[in-house]
């Protein structure tokens, strides 16, 4: 007899994993920045946005750089896709002279900027890699950002909880609890 296997039991464990993954990148944000009180919070998300202020102006220079060479990418864009077409019109395919006279012009235009076909698409490539670093870094940053949010609202959120709590007792008006929350921007947590 063949047992049957039972199903996965994966879905009781996706909220758990979600946690703990949450709370491992708060754990790194902290242990990276080497934060030991919630004061230090601001200061470390100031010079993070610092260094994103300082990776957008590199990005910018490297927009600036494959603008300049852009005909010469645009080049080695239309001769990669054109290929094949090319080498069909090579071998005496008539059909595909349209093809041919676009890989021409484009050969023409690396030719007039002095440029082989190999260096442009090393070029085109190493900016590329550039600007996806770029573009990952800037990424990278701004969820460390939201981390440190969250981690200031959480702690935030306990305070008052605290409070409330404790000043449960002593009859406070629920009224003013809310609207000291909302007056410090954060909502409701019950």
């Amino acid at each position: 007899k063949i047992k049957k296997r039972p199903y996965s039991q994966a879905w009781k464990y996706k909220r758990d994993v979600k946690r703990f993954e949450y709370l491992q990148r708060q754990y790194l944000y902290l242990s990276h920045y080497d934060i030991n009180k919630a004061e230090e919070i601001p200061k470390v998300q100031s010079e993070i946005r610092n260094k994103i202020g300082v990776l957008n102006k590199a990005k910018d220079v490297i927009t600036e750089e494959m603008e300049k060479h852009f005909e010469v990418f645009n080049a080695v864009d239309v001769i990669e896709n054109e290929k094949n077409a090319y080498m069909f019109y090579k071998t005496g395919d008539e059909t595909f002279r349209k093809s041919a006279k676009v890989v021409e012009a484009a050969k023409q235009v690396l030719k007039e900027n002095n440029i082989s076909f190999k260096e442009a698409k090393k070029l085109k490539e190493h900016y590329e890699k550039l600007m996806n670093e770029n573009k990952s870094q800037i990424k990278k940053l701004r969820l460390e950002i939201s981390t440190g949010y969250r981690i200031l609202k959480e702690i935030k959120e306990k305070e008052l909880q605290r409070e409330y709590v404790e000043n449960k007792g002593r009859d406070i008006d629920k009224k003013q609890v809310k609207r000291r929350w909302l007056n410090g921007g954060w909502k409701r947590f019950w």
